[in-house]
């Protein structure tokens, strides 16, 4: 981010912060990703077909 947008808006950027940490902590504790994998399909972040059973190293690699 711009160092003039962070100086502007700093509690949008911590809430940021913290909102992206709270996503990992919560990827790291799930034993399934596929309902995080889903959502991800459904937002058009992940662009291509894949599952468990083809691309397996991008698969996993979430």
């Amino acid at each position: 981010m711009p160092q003039e947008w962070t100086e502007l808006h700093p509690c949008t950027l911590k809430a940021l912060v913290n909102a992206i940490q709270k996503a990992q902590a919560d990827l790291k504790q799930r034993t399934d990703l596929s309902q995080v994998w889903d959502m991800l399909v459904d937002y058009q972040i992940i662009q291509f077909e894949c599952s468990a059973q083809r691309h397996v190293y991008d698969y996993h690699k979430i």
